[in-house]
């Protein structure tokens, strides 16, 4: 079985009156497996920044 992430996919988030603190008032969450997310982390940013704590390339 495969460690799933829960991650929120869209949000809304309200500032009320008095506050300058969001809260999120709707979100709907999708459980992704960490496996992929590992691997478009590593596509998109490389391993040096991952693991060696570099700078990714813009």
């Amino acid at each position: 079985m495969d460690n799933l992430c829960r991650i929120p996919v869209t949000a809304t988030f309200t500032v009320y009156k008095g506050s300058s603190t969001p809260v999120m008032t709707k979100v709907e969450y999708v459980d992704i497996p960490a496996d992929t997310i590992a691997r478009f982390l590593l596509e998109k940013f490389g391993a040096d920044a991952i693991f060696d704590g570099g700078e990714a390339e813009r």
